[in-house]
């Protein structure tokens, strides 16, 4: 097996073992958002990354390979910061936010791995796992923008301020460090996991 190959199907077995572990923890922040619209998207992503697990079983099949899972580590660390950022916190609209951080921080490591991936098929000349790893970094990129969307309206409802130049900031700047602790948590965790 080539290293190009070697490397699409071992990213392709964290990436598809992510789909279960992701879809989990949607699964979860659906249930811990208080949020109407947040609540209904979370549902929807949860659903949505069990329907990309299945096209990746079609990549897979592409491949001549079956589909096999490998528990990844970076997926974990998020999975993991998101519940331990939830853990006593309350206040719904600071667990709205949260779930948002981190339903974010979820899509932007899918897009690194779809995209990694889709380069991957591209050069070996598979056209078709290609494709299909493109159509799902697609809508993945439209799950981050409509969670941007989310969040701004949690913040407009609840009349959250911007931290002011200088400043304290608000109850809420504790989400500006979760982008830097996930991807800590998740390289620490990530030493043999790259696609």
């Amino acid at each position: 097996m080539n290293s190009i190959n070697l490397l699409l199907v071992t990213g392709l077995e964290y990436l598809y073992g992510a789909h279960q572990q992701g879809a989990q923890q949607a699964a979860a922040n659906a249930e811990s958002s208080a949020y109407p619209k947040l609540k209904a998207a979370v549902e929807a992503g949860s659903k949505a990354n069990l329907l990309q697990a299945k096209r990746l079983e079609k990549v897979f099949k592409s491949l001549d390979r079956e589909p096999a899972a490998r528990p990844d580590a970076g997926m974990q660390g998020i999975t993991e910061a998101n519940e331990t950022l939830l853990t006593g916190t309350l206040d719904p609209a600071e667990r709205d936010l949260i779930n948002i951080a981190f339903g974010q921080t979820a899509a932007h490591f899918y897009m690194a791995k779809y995209g990694t991936l889709r380069t991957y098929a591209k050069e070996m000349g598979n056209q078709k796992a290609a494709r299909l790893l493109q159509k799902t970094l697609k809508e993945t990129v439209k799950i981050d923008e409509r969670l941007t969307i989310l969040a701004r309206e949690v913040m407009k409802k609840e009349r959250i301020e911007k931290p002011k130049a200088g400043g304290g900031g608000t109850r809420f700047a504790l989400l500006l460090g979760v982008g830097a602790a996930v991807l800590a948590i998740a390289v620490s965790r990530s030493g043999n996991n790259k696609a």
